[in-house]
């Protein structure tokens, strides 16, 4: 979700080859002319791209853009404020579970989610397909300022998923390995943010049978 120009698309498209799937979600109109034409030109067919936003509710929305952002790097259905800088576009909304559904689509290995502030609607329309026993690992981009402007904070966001039996873990770079983040830490981690040029990237995985 949030694809973008496609960047992680491609890079998922060249690890999952023919025989795989990639669902590329992207609302924008001029980034995602850039998505298609970045999957056609790695003649990826088997990167689908979709001209929607992921949401709770298929419906239409104002999504907000910095003007002066290229590609529309920073794009948010929560609020960017009033600024002259600010666009407004509006797009088209879809609830996951239901385009897997009307697509026939059973199993989903990863979602890689990063929808600026807008997470929580993210899985609120993710329901079934986050408490299947094969639900997929998560990559979560994420920012507390960002989520506040969405009406949401990351506490919210990290309670949400783990009700789903999911984990939180942190990529450490030095030991280049995933690493348990426990819950004491989040109020640290969170706080040492700086509004919004710092954002957190976080796995979250799925813990079946937390005894075993």
């Amino acid at each position: 979700m949030g694809a973008h120009i496609g960047y992680f698309s491609v890079i998922a498209g060249c690890k999952v080859g023919a025989e795989g799937r990639v669902l590329a979600f992207e609302p924008m109109p001029e980034t995602f002319e850039i998505l298609t034409e970045n999957a056609r030109l790695n003649g990826f067919e088997h990167v689908r791209c979709i001209q929607a936003a992921v949401s709770d509710t298929p419906t239409t929305a104002i999504m907000q853009t910095r003007v002066d952002e290229v590609g529309d790097a920073f794009s948010t259905l929560g609020s960017l404020g009033n600024s002259a800088a600010v666009r407004q576009v509006e797009v088209q909304c879809i609830k996951l579970d239901d385009y897997l559904g009307n697509n026939s689509i059973d199993r989903v290995h990863l979602m890689k989610v990063d929808v600026e502030g807008w997470e929580t609607q993210v899985f609120r329309g993710a329901t079934e397909l986050l408490s299947a026993p094969d639900a997929p690992a998560l990559i979560v981009e994420f920012s507390d300022y960002i989520a506040q402007q969405a009406g949401g904070s990351t506490q919210a966001l990290r309670a949400q998923i783990e009700s789903f039996g999911y984990e939180l873990y942190i990529y450490d770079f030095t030991r280049r390995e995933l690493v348990y983040d426990p819950r004491s830490s989040w109020s640290t981690t969170i706080s040492s943010q700086s509004r919004i040029s710092s954002t957190l990237a976080a796995v979250f995985l799925r813990v079946l049978d937390k005894a075993s």
